[in-house]
């Protein structure tokens, strides 16, 4: 028969194994944005146009820079750089 100690011994190495997976998690998350990887201000989406049934055109702005970008089903492709953020006008 389980005794009251097992259970709590069970419970507790439970408990910690939780503790030490969150902790990690947390860990790796603070590692990414220290090294660049997850930083919303250094990647932003600023527009996308449909231009086929898998195709598109995104317009991104990586830091201080923005890219346009034709994207397929199977391929990414820069098709222009432009050195200095623009600010989009809608006429």
């Amino acid at each position: 028969m389980i005794d009251a100690t097992e259970i709590l011994k069970v419970l507790l190495a439970l408990a910690a194994v939780v503790a030490l997976v969150l902790l990690l998690a947390a860990g790796a998350q603070v590692w990414r944005r220290n090294r660049g990887l997850l930083g919303d201000q250094d990647l932003e989406v600023l527009s996308t146009a449909s231009v086929g049934p898998k195709e598109r055109v995104v317009l991104l702005k990586v830091r201080e820079r923005e890219l346009l970008l034709g994207v397929s089903a199977h391929q990414v492709r820069t098709l222009a750089e432009l050195p200095q953020a623009t600010e989009l006008r809608h006429e």
